[in-house]
């Protein structure tokens, strides 16, 4: 007896298929869902944004810190737009080394800031060189106002 034979039963589909053609996929719906897109949040100024968009800053290993613009590498990542003003904070506040978990060594940071050059064209060699923008500091920051 085939299976089409059964009163009031259909045939039966192949194994791992849905019946009537449909993949079960998006039955039931009109469209197709629309494809998730991974977002990540930028270290230093705390944005989301595209995973693809951000540039991966990646602790290897063998507890190295470098530039990942693979964004496969191996190791514990952290992420910062391709703005240099981000990786100036990031450098500034030590945001990396605590995304990362450890303390960037002073090779990896050179090669970290030559590749904030890069994005720069040119810019500040060091850390040091760069403006305060602490939140404390703004006070002392203003222009005071003399009444005569």
């Amino acid at each position: 007896m085939a299976a089409s034979d059964v009163p009031g039963g259909a045939p039966k589909s192949p194994p791992g298929q849905a019946a009537r053609g449909n993949s079960g996929r998006n039955r039931g719906r009109a469209t197709p869902r629309p494809k998730r897109i991974p977002e990540r949040t930028c270290v230093a100024c705390r944005q989301v944004a595209g995973k693809r968009t951000l540039v991966r800053v990646v602790r290897t290993v063998a507890g190295g810190v470098e530039v990942d613009l693979t964004g496969r590498k191996n190791g514990r990542g952290a992420y910062l737009h391709a703005d240099p003003a981000c990786w100036d904070v990031a450098l500034r506040r030590g945001s990396l080394n605590a995304a990362l978990k450890v303390t960037v060594g002073e090779a990896d940071l050179a090669a970290i800031r030559a590749y904030r050059n890069e994005l720069a064209g040119t810019a500040p060699a060091t850390v040091a060189e760069l403006p305060r923008t602490d939140s404390n500091d703004h006070a002392e920051d203003a222009p005071t106002a003399t009444i005569e």
